[in-house]
């Protein structure tokens, strides 16, 4: 069949059909080639959005007329996102106007705002007023005020959730008008005004009134929720880390041994989702006569006795391969005239510590992961076992802590606990391994960072014997040659992005196990000794303390960056020699040889190194004006008033750091400076930045271009002498952000007119 044939074909269909088709297209770009091939099909886009429940801008670069367009367009949906993301959609109050007339609004049970500086509390206010359906709200790193809490507390009888962090201009009548109206199940509160006056008594019922209603802490990125029985506050940072006032009223808090009891769940009550998916399954068992036994294993139900959502389902077998289950269901599915979902295998690699086949298929939209139960049985010479179906207690015993040896069975809807001590762990908040700690980890020596990221997350107590096997030179031999450099990048990555990743980074060191993991090349130079370990884990202290005392509104991935960065701060002047005698940062082996993480990582926090630099010759000069000469990396600075070079090289430095110069900014502080003063430089130094206009400076184009400069200056061919000339026009620009593409080409000429009669 021909191309055009194909297309007539396609063209037939029914619009309902054609419409259904258009749903799974997910890519707006996509979306607008669609419909721009004729009009049915212009008709189909419009329909299929439609149909959505789920609509997400979070990377799309959006104005408030496309996005407010689309939303029009899908009357039937649920969940709207418009999170900022490096390019995504930044939409103003007219936009929220806009999305406010939308049929859909009054239905949506989700929005997300998140990083929207663009919008203020008239926006808001009038986006919320009809949202009387709205359950969970994101409006994080906006400069919203009380006002916009006081319309969510009025119009939003069933909200559920909200998010504020990064809010700096949200006091504490706003917060109790919220809490009291609404009964929140979960209030993340991050980040309040410096001139709030949360006094210790209210602080104090604030915390226990969230701890009855929630039976969490808020700690990290997230709620957490579910931790020990009862909660001491060993970190005073963590719960409402954000300012100074209430930095002080946690330290007492910690000081009169205040705890908040928390509840482990002895039974699980799955989501509308999960039941459909238990049921299918089960389902597949009673038309096939199947005498299995269907387990949910591991994480997910930790996380569902905990309170946490989970999506994440690994189900164990107890007679059959995964595959094969597989393969039953989509005969079912077949049989019952819907449509077979393709099934994906995961080969064990014993090698590397993957002892077991996995299938994984998608049901319901979730991709579920299918295992057998296994038992290990080795031989004399090898760590390499021969695998064997197994008991539910045999696969609990071989499983890395007994918080994840817990089963949830399917067939019974009852949870499993054949460890005898998985619950009674979880409760007590214990890392403990179900069969001795070193047989354990030799088994999987990658078990040894998910102790230590477990331990982290929840802040649980790692057994003492867990300890010594963790440091055992056996169990480190094995985590360096047993296990793929890509599954412990893996690991690490989930520690930086975690709640905690300093206090996974300093286990990590206090069981020596850092220079295992960053491991590093022969020939450094600086030598870095074993004991630098140590100062890394400081500057990694140093950066999570300034992270949560400055309260800036970083993204997911520029606190990850920040925190990997602020980890090899005392390394960014070391570098190493490759096969080829070329000379690297040596922060370029470790995350590519050592971790086996993006390149751009490396690049990024090279980048913000070299930034770091420049930042620590700036910062004298912005607050106190002291001399330049100490400031080597722009020697060639065009000649303008002395206050001028000040918005030039901070230009520079901007248009060099991007979306990362406030990452910069802040690894600088915590270098130079005294540890009373960090918070005070930063502050001042991004106002002077906001000041001067440079927020968003790298994305300010050239008045005149390459072809332009020869042409004004009567030049036969470019080369240097243009990329001089393009250096010193941006100079220019920096300096007169308001000047004119005629007064910067008459300067232009008068300096080269200088620079002739010189020569």
């Amino acid at each position: 069949m021909t191309i055009e044939e194909g297309e007539a074909q396609i063209d037939q269909l029914p619009m309902d059909l054609l419409a259904h088709i258009f749903v799974f297209i997910t890519c707006f770009k996509d979306l607008a080639q669609t419909s721009s091939v004729c009009r049915k099909w212009r008709e189909g886009v419009k329909q299929s959005m439609g149909r959505r429940e789920k609509l997400s801008f979070a990377g799309w670069k959006m104005d408030d007329k496309s996005t407010s367009r689309l939303v029009c367009y899908a009357y039937g949906l649920k969940e709207l996102d418009i999170s900022k993301s490096r390019w995504g959609c930044q939409i103003t109050d007219n936009g929220l106007f806009q999305l406010s007339t939308a049929k859909c609004i009054v239905n949506l049970t989700c929005i997300s705002l998140w990083g929207m500086t663009g919008i203020t509390d008239k926006g808001v206010v009038q986006l919320i007023s009809r949202a009387n359906s709205l359950q969970h709200l994101n409006i994080g790193g906006t400069f919203i005020t009380d006002e916009s809490l006081f319309a969510i507390s009025t119009s939003c009888p069933n909200l559920k959730s909200v998010v504020l962090w990064g809010c700096r201009h949200v006091t504490e009548n706003g917060l109790q008008v919220l809490v009291n109206v609404n009964r929140l199940s979960a209030t993340n509160r991050r980040l309040v005004s410096s001139n709030s006056r949360f006094t210790f008594a209210h602080l104090r019922s604030s915390l226990r009134r969230i701890s009855s209603l929630l039976q969490s802490v808020i700690t990290g990125n997230s709620l957490v929720p579910v931790h020990k029985t009862t909660i001491k506050f060993k970190t005073p940072l963590l719960p409402f880390p954000r300012t100074q006032v209430l930095y002080r009223c946690c330290r007492s808090i910690m000081k009169t041994n205040t705890t908040l009891p928390i509840i482990v769940k002895e039974t699980i009550d799955p989501t509308d989702k999960e039941k459909q998916i238990f049921d299918r399954l089960r389902e597949v068992l009673v038309h096939f006569n199947l005498d299995t036994q269907l387990r949910v294993a591991g994480g997910w139900v930790r996380d569902k006795l905990l309170g946490k959502d989970c999506y994440d389902i690994d189900i164990a077998l107890d007679n059959m391969l995964g595959k094969e289950f597989c393969e039953k269901v989509n005969e079912y599915l077949v049989s019952t005239g819907e449509q077979s979902q393709g099934i994906g295998v995961i080969q064990s690699n014993p090698d590397q510590s993957k002892h077991l086949e996995t299938a994984r298929m998608r049901l319901f939209d979730v991709w579920i992961d299918f295992v057998n139960l296994r038992s290990e049985d080795y031989t004399e010479n090898s760590r390499i076992p021969t695998m064997q179906f197994g008991s539910p207690e045999q696969d609990a015993y071989r499983r890395d802590l007994t918080i994840n040896s817990l089963f949830y069975n399917i067939n019974t809807c009852s949870v499993e606990d054949f460890t005898k001590r998985g619950l009674n762990d979880l409760k007590s908040g214990k890392i403990v391994t179900p069969l001795p700690p070193k047989e354990t980890f030799l088994d999987d020596p990658l078990r040894v960072l998910r102790a230590i990221r477990f331990s982290a997350r929840f802040e649980f107590e790692m057994d003492e014997e867990l300890k010594v096997a963790a440091s055992d030179n056996d169990v480190k031999s094995a985590i360096g040659g047993k296990i793929s450099r890509e599954r412990i990048g893996h690991e690490i990555d989930l520690m930086v992005s975690g709640n905690q990743p300093d206090k996974a980074i300093t286990y990590i060191s206090e069981l020596g196990l850092f220079w295992v993991v960053f491991t590093l090349p022969e020939n450094c130079k600086p030598l870095i000794s074993q004991e630098d370990d140590r100062i890394c884990v400081e500057y990694m202290n140093l950066g999570m303390r300034q992270f949560l005392e400055v309260g800036c509104s970083f993204t997911n991935e520029q606190r990850r960056i920040y925190l990997y960065a602020s980890l090899f701060l005392p390394l960014r002047k070391t570098v190493y020699i490759d096969n080829k005698k070329k000379t690297f940062p040596i922060v370029n082996f470790i995350f590519k040889n050592s971790l086996k993480l993006k390149v751009s990582d490396a690049d990024d926090v090279v980048r913000l190194h070299n930034g770091v630099e420049k930042f620590l010759c700036l910062i004298p000069f912005v607050l106190s004006g002291e001399d330049m000469n100490k400031i080597d990396w722009e020697i060639d600075l065009i000649e303008v008033p002395v206050k001028l070079k000040s918005r030039i090289l901070l230009g520079l430095v901007l248009r060099e750091m991007k979306d990362l110069w406030r990452v910069a900014l802040m690894l600088s502080s915590i270098v130079g400076e005294e540890v009373e003063k960090r918070k005070e430089v930063f502050m001042e130094v991004e106002r002077e930045i906001l000041k001067l206009g440079l927020e968003k400076v790298w994305e300010v184009k050239p008045l005149v271009n390459g072809k332009d400069i020869m042409k004004h200056l009567e030049l036969e061919k470019g080369g240097p002498v243009v990329s001089e000339w393009q250096r010193k026009l941006l100079q220019w620009q920096l300096a007169y952000p308001s000047g004119s593409l005629e007064e910067c080409v008459d300067w232009m000429k008068r300096e080269m007119e200088k620079k002739r009669a010189r020569t």
